[in-house]
């Protein structure tokens, strides 16, 4: 009974994780097609209104790490208020500049400086694409984790109630329908199994599903000299 109840919020933030990151794989094309619009010119094309911290570490090369997110060793001395607004400072005029750079309106007067941005870009482009596939399958995941989970679930539920509801001779109807029409020990076996069926595939998918993503994952296309 008590791991029916913990089960219950478990189930509620699988659907909210699902929803999560497919709300985010959208995000990830759609930015994805601003900057292929935006042909290494962002500023044509929304400028500060489609920056912010989660469009800035997608943009920034290896993603946004700030000094506030690096781990701290517990046996490192910590710094005072001075070391930690400069540190605060140095990151702060580290963005703007990035920012400044990428919003650049006169971008096309340096041809290199504009060719590398394009690049860069692009190659942005086709990386938030591929990741969010990757994200997007992990929702189909989240939704297979409720779908295993709330079957195990109803099986272990089965149990309970043929535990606390004895008499079997007079059921009510909707009793009887939980049931499935089966008896007390029918549908204690079968529920307990259905539970046990779902927590032993859901493991096997937990470790296997990276790789199974991965070949999944669309092949990238190799241009030709």
């Amino acid at each position: 009974t008590v791991m029916e109840i913990a089960l219950i919020p478990l189930l509620y933030y699988m659907v909210v994780d699902a929803r999560g990151m497919f709300a985010k794989a959208k995000r990830m094309v759609d930015f994805a097609a601003i900057l292929r619009k935006s042909q290494g010119k962002l500023a044509s094309v929304g400028g500060q209104d489609i920056i912010n911290s989660e469009t800035y570490s997608w943009i920034v090369s290896g993603g946004w790490s700030p000094y506030w997110d690096a781990s701290v060793s517990r046996f490192e001395k910590k710094s005072n208020d001075v070391e930690q607004q400069q540190a605060f400072n140095k990151e702060v005029a580290k963005v703007e500049t990035t920012v400044d750079r990428l919003l650049a309106k006169d971008i096309d007067s340096d041809e290199k400086e504009a060719k590398i941005l394009r690049e860069a870009l692009k190659n942005t482009a086709e990386q938030l694409e591929d990741d969010a596939f990757t994200v997007r399958m992990e929702g189909y995941r989240e939704i297979f984790y409720f779908f295993a989970n709330f079957v195990a679930f109803y099986g272990y539920m089965l149990g309970i109630l043929v535990y606390y509801l004895e008499d079997e001779e007079n059921q009510h109807y909707h009793f009887r329908s939980l049931k499935f029409g089966l008896s007390h020990s029918d549908a204690d076996w079968h529920g307990n199994f259905v539970g046990d069926f779902m927590w032993t595939i859901e493991p096997i998918v937990i470790l296997g599903s990276p790789s199974f993503i991965k070949w999944l994952k669309p092949k990238k296309k190799v241009k030709s000299d």
